[in-house]
């Protein structure tokens, strides 16, 4: 059944007469969204995630692309990353994956209320704050770059700061299957 737009498609609801054939013919979509779309639309997404169809976001406003997560998947993941935490400046891994991959606002401030309100419940041992990210963002050049970038980076000898991200890094990527 053709769809003149994705808005057509995403009102359809998951489960519904006029979704469940179209789920078995469309094995990706790639949505934009806008500035006007309502949070809504994000839970559409994610049912039809859920429902076994792949979604490739691309933010309106930077362009890049993400997939689209629960915030209930997103502080599972944080929180089953967090015992790689040695210092609180391990945020940054954070930070860069969920800015990178997951649509979270690239500003700090922005990012840290985001994260501050999503971890609100969960018992941790580092809570995310301004500092924690931005003095490891400023003291290094790899840390301000995309996560991609990270790949073919070669640390100096006994930098322990690098390490430390990368490992978190690679674990939330993990942990999220983006890898």
């Amino acid at each position: 059944m053709p769809f003149r737009n994705v808005a057509t498609f995403l009102r359809r609801a998951p489960g519904g007469p006029l979704l469940l054939p179209t789920l078995k013919k469309v094995g990706k979509m790639r949505v934009i969204l806008e500035s006007g779309d309502k949070p809504e639309v994000r839970n559409l997404i994610v049912a039809l995630q859920k429902c076994g169809v792949e979604f490739e976001i691309v933010d309106e406003t930077e362009r890049r692309v993400h997939r689209c997560f629960t915030d209930k998947e997103l502080k599972e993941a944080i929180l089953e990353v967090m015992p790689c935490f040695s210092v609180k400046s391990q945020w940054v891994a954070v930070y860069r994956v969920l800015v990178d991959y997951c649509g979270f606002p690239a500003e700090l401030t922005a990012f840290c209320d985001k994260i501050v309100k999503l971890m609100r419940s969960a018992d941790i041992c580092f809570h995310c704050d301004y500092q924690a990210i931005q003095k490891p963002l400023s003291a290094h050049l790899i840390l301000q770059k995309p996560y991609c970038e990270w790949m073919g980076f070669e640390p100096r000898r006994g930098d322990r700061v690098f390490l430390r991200q990368k490992t978190v890094a690679d674990r939330l990527m993990e942990r999220l299957g983006l890898v």
